[in-house]
């Protein structure tokens, strides 16, 4: 019945490593930014194929200085497009990471939420039954518990709650 997926240990070592390479990079990468959703909400995106087209731009600008205007920084249109091309092979990686954190996070809490809730069942049925202490576990579990009842896959409504 009990079906592990999981099955994994950080060590402390290991978690303050991670965490140390993490804030390596932050330092590594001191320049970059921090947008509100405003600043986010303002400024231009840069979808595919806008991006095609800033760096044909950039290729077209620089072999055609004759049309550059002269108020242009061509060395920083060249730098924004490299620094784009880096930032977007950095960001590859790291969202694969954090995708992969986000989804081992989310399977070790449902097997966790899982067992507790084999657990509490267990409990109430051995406080049901006069175990010594399992109406105190069972209470506070149960306050714990409160309004966290399983969704029915297919209709979205919410079971009984167990207490």
């Amino acid at each position: 019945m009990n079906i592990n997926k999981i099955s994994a240990e950080v060590t402390l070592e290991t978690e303050n490593q991670v965490v140390k390479h993490i804030k390596d990079a932050f330092g590594l990468l001191a320049f970059l930014s921090q947008l509100s959703k405003q600043e986010r909400a303002r400024l231009s995106k840069l979808s595919r194929r806008n991006l095609a087209f800033v760096e044909r731009g950039l290729i077209y600008a620089q072999n055609n200085p004759a049309y550059v205007p002269n108020y242009m920084d061509i060395q920083e249109f060249k730098k924004d497009v490299e620094l784009i091309r880096s930032l977007r092979r950095m960001f590859a990686e790291a969202e694969a990471f954090y995708d992969r954190i986000k989804d081992t996070i989310l399977l070790a809490e449902s097997e966790a939420y899982k067992t507790a809730r084999i657990f509490y069942k267990s409990v109430k049925t051995a406080a049901k039954e006069g175990g010594e202490g399992a109406d105190v576990i069972a209470k506070d579990l149960a306050y714990l518990y409160r309004g966290q009842g399983q969704e029915k896959a297919e209709t979205g409504e919410k079971k009984e709650n167990p207490s």
